[in-house]
């Protein structure tokens, strides 16, 4: 039988727990819009929310005699939602709904080509070990993502000292996990390629 001693020595040379609340979030500048800027680091340090992407395995059910038995066919991936704390200029309502409004001329009820708005977005999982430099310890890629769900803003008078949040989600094609120097992979990821402009 295993003692607490095993259980923190595997612990330990796993480089310790990881731990939810040490990430970074990388969004696109959005370039294709003219005119439109943002603090893009300044919006990335406000996201107090994201979730790293996940896979579904699609099987169908087979008949091999008497029994049933599932087969893969393909794979899906679910949307990604992310939470925004509000400045008091409405960084990221604004950033979201300029990305979204690429996609669809609500005006002219037109849709513009995927090609066009589709982004780059990255998401890594920092370590603690230092404060003032974190170091990325796992990182996935999003390809082809975009905003299709712009969550309403919600207020009230009850909600004293209470910071704004703003919610949306982004969908995507697929995603790969980034190599980052000193991972279990063991593919350092040092000439990173720049995000989709």
């Amino acid at each position: 039988m295993s003692s607490i001693d095993d259980f923190k020595n595997k612990i330990s040379n796993h480089r310790g727990l990881a731990k939810p609340n040490r990430y970074e979030v990388r969004l696109p500048r959005l370039s294709h819009i003219p005119g439109f800027e943002t603090d893009i680091e300044g919006l990335n340090l406000m996201c107090s929310n994201v979730n790293l992407p996940g896979k579904q395995i699609l099987t169908a059910d087979r008949e091999i005699g008497i029994k049933f038995e599932k087969v893969p066919y393909g794979y899906a991936v679910d949307d990604i939602s992310l939470t925004f704390y509000l400045t008091n200029d409405y960084q990221a309502k604004r950033y979201f709904e300029a990305w979204a409004g690429s996609t669809v001329n609500y005006n002219k009820h037109q849709l513009q080509y995927k090609n066009v708005f589709q982004k780059t977005v990255d998401i890594f999982q920092m370590d603690d070990d230092n404060e003032k430099n974190p170091t990325k310890i796992y990182g996935c890629r999003l390809f082809e993502a975009f905003p299709t769900t712009l969550n309403p803003v919600e207020m009230s008078y009850e909600a004293n000292n209470v910071i704004a949040v703003y919610n949306c989600q982004l969908s995507y094609t697929d995603w790969e996990e980034i190599p980052v120097p000193g991972s279990f992979n063991g593919k350092p990821f040092v000439n990173q390629p720049a995000l989709s402009e």
